[in-house]
C-alpha cells in the first residue's frame, strides 16, 4: 500500500518510517550525497562513512542532531507536503529532517504499540491499494484526534508552533514507602503560536552506579496558545531538566540547569506525574537583545595570510556554525545551536562563541531604552564555560573553553562606560552585571575577545528598570 495525489512523496517516507520503526527500530535513510564532501547535513566524512559499512545509515538522533541550522532554517519555508525531494539535493535532506521529526513525534505520543494499531488500520482499509493523504489523516485520527490534527497541519502547512519555558521548579518529595528519595521537577510550558504542536519533558540524573541517567516523561499534544504544567519524579536530584518539541520554531530540544535543591527540605506536596492545565504566563524580562536579533552584530579578526580579492562585509556572511564534537578551532565568531547548547532564546536557543583574542573581535547587543533612570544589565552565559555540564567535563575533558575575565562595554551616546566582568563566577543562566544610570534612548553592549580565558560566549543581554514595581 502507498499514498498517492498530494504529497505522495512525503507521505510515503513518513509511512515507510513508521513501518520501519516498527520493525527494526528507529532508522534513517541515508542518501549517496551524504558521502560527497561538503554535501553533508552536518556529520564529518569519516563518520557518514562508517555509519554506511556498518550499514546504520546515521543515527536519527544524530541526524536531528547535526542537520545544519541554515538548512533547518531553509525546511521551515515548506510543509512536509510541499517539500519537492526531486528537485535538488537540498529537497531531499528537507524531507528527510523533517520525516524523522513527524516520525519522533507520533511515536514519543502514540508510542509502539500507537504505531502497530495504525498500520494494522492502514492495512486493513487499503491494502494492496493506494490511498490519499487525507486517508492517512483519518487513519492517525483512530489512534490519536488529537495528534491526527497536528500531524495534518505540519505536513499541509509550514507555520511551526513556538514554546516558552518557565523556569524549573525541583524539590524533594516525602520517600516512598521502601524509604527511596524522590524528587520532583516540574515546568510549564506555553505553545505561543495559534498553530498546534508535541511537547515532552525529561531529566538528567546521577545513578547509584555514577552514571548520568536521562528519564523522559509524557509526550502530549499541546494546542494553539496553551499552557501545561510537566511533571516527572526520580530518585536522585536532576541536574538539569529538557524539553523536547520536535517540529517547532525552536528546532531543537531545550536544555536548562536544575536550580539547587536542599536534600533536607522536603515538601509536602501531591507529586506531578505527566501533565496538568496551567495558568502561566511568561513573565516580563524587560529589553532582552539576542544573538538572532537584529540589534545583534559582530567583527571577526581579519584573516591571515593571502587571499585574492576583498573581504565581504561582516553583514554579508553568514556566521559559520559550531560543531561541539570537533570544536571550532577556526578564528572568527561561531553560531552554537547543537541540542547541548544551554543558552537563552525566545524559541530558538543559540549562542555565538569566539576563540580568546587580542581585542581585534567583538559582538554587540544594541536596544532601545524608553525612559531615562537606573538600568541593570544580565549577561546571559552557560555557566563558567561554553560546555558547562556536560558530561565530558565531568570525565576530565576540557574543549579548551573555559572562560576568564570578560572585557564589556556600554555605550550610550558620547558616553563609554568599560566594565571588567569575570566569567570564571558565572551561573547557568542571567548574570548581574550591575546597574547603570542611563539616558532614554540607544544603549550598546558590547564584548571584546579579549580574554585570558579561552573563549567568549555571546548569548544575550537584558536591561531591567531598576525603580520598576513589577521587577
Amino acid at each position: 500500500m502507498s499514498v498517492s495525489g498530494e504529497g505522495a512523496v512525503a507521505a510515503n517516507y513518513l509511512l515507510e518510517s513508521l513501518v520501519a520503526r516498527s520493525v527494526e527500530g528507529p532508522r534513517t535513510v541515508a542518501p549517496a550525497h551524504w558521502l560527497q564532501i561538503g554535501q553533508s547535513p552536518g556529520l564529518s566524512l569519516p563518520f557518514r562513512v562508517l555509519n554506511r559499512l556498518m550499514g546504520t545509515a546515521t543515527f536519527s538522533f544524530g541526524w536531528y542532531q547535526f542537520f545544519g541550522m541554515n538548512l533547518e532554517d531553509r525546511s521551515n519555508e515548506f510543509s512536509f507536503a510541499g517539500v519537492d525531494a526531486m528537485a535538488s539535493i537540498e529537497g531531499v535532506d528537507i524531507l528527510i529532517h523533517k520525516g524523522n521529526l513527524l516520525a519522533l513525534a507520533i511515536n514519543s505520543v502514540v508510542g509502539g504499540t500507537g504505531i502497530a494499531e495504525f498500520l494494522a488500520t492502514m492495512r486493513e482499509r487499503h491494502g494492496g491499494r493506494t490511498f490519499t493523504l487525507a486517508d492517512f489523516i483519518a487513519g492517525l485520527a483512530e489512534v490519536d484526534p488529537a495528534l491526527a490534527s497536528t500531524i495534518e497541519h505540519c505536513m499541509r502547512e509550514n507555520s511551526l508552533p513556538g514554546f516558552l519555558l518557565s523556569d524549573p521548579r525541583v524539590f524533594r518529595l516525602p520517600d516512598d514507602e521502601n524509604g527511596t528519595p524522590r524528587y520532583q521537577a516540574a515546568i510549564h510550558v506555553r505553545n505561543d503560536e495559534p498553530v498546534p504542536g508535541v511537547a515532552g519533558f525529561g531529566m538528567r540524573a546521577p545513578s547509584s552506579q555514577g552514571f548520568i541517567m536521562e528519564q523522559w516523561g509524557e509526550f502530549v499534544n499541546v494546542p494553539a496558545n496553551t499552557t501545561l504544567e510537566f511533571g516527572i519524579v526520580g530518585e536522585a536530584v536532576p541536574t538539569e531538566v529538557r524539553v523536547e518539541t520536535w517540529l517547532s520554531q525552536n528546532a531543537r530540544v531545550m536544555r536548562l540547569a536544575a536550580p539547587r535543591v536542599d536534600p533536607e527540605l522536603i515538601v509536602a506536596e501531591e507529586p506531578l506525574i505527566g501533565v496538568r492545565p496551567s495558568d502561566w504566563q511568561p513573565p516580563d524580562l524587560g529589553i532582552v537583545v539576542d544573538d538572532l536579533d537584529p540589534g545583534f552584530s559582530y567583527v571577526s579578526p581579519p584573516e591571515k595570510g593571502f587571499r585574492f580579492g576583498s573581504a565581504p562585509e561582516e553583514d554579508e556572511k553568514v556566521m559559520p556554525e559550531y560543531y561541539y564534537y570537533w570544536g571550532a578551532r577556526a578564528p572568527g565568531w561561531h553560531r552554537e545551536g547543537d541540542p547541548l547548547t544551554m543558552s537563552w532564546g525566545r524559541y530558538r536557543r543559540t549562542l555565538t562563541r569566539i576563540l580568546a583574542g587580542t581585542g581585534e573581535g567583538s559582538a554587540t547587543f544594541a536596544a532601545e531604552l524608553p525612559s531615562a533612570g537606573t538600568w541593570r544589565l544580565y549577561y546571559h552565559l552557560p555557566g563558567a564555560s561554553g560546555s558547562e555540564g556536560r558530561a565530558w567535563r565531568a570525565g576530565g575533558w576540557n574543549p579548551g573553553d573555559d572562560f576568564g575575565m570578560y572585557s564589556l562595554e556600554v555605550v550610550t551616546g558620547e558616553v563609554r562606560m568599560p566594565v571588567e566582568y569575570d566569567a570564571r563566577t558565572a551561573i547557568p543562566g542571567w548574570n548581574d552585571i550591575g546597574t547603570f544610570e542611563l539616558p532614554m534612548g540607544p544603549v550598546s553592549v558590547t564584548v571584546s575577545d579579549a580574554t585570558d580565558g579561552q573563549a567568549v560566549v555571546a548569548d544575550a543581554v537584558r536591561w531591567q528598570v531598576v525603580d520598576d514595581p513589577h521587577h
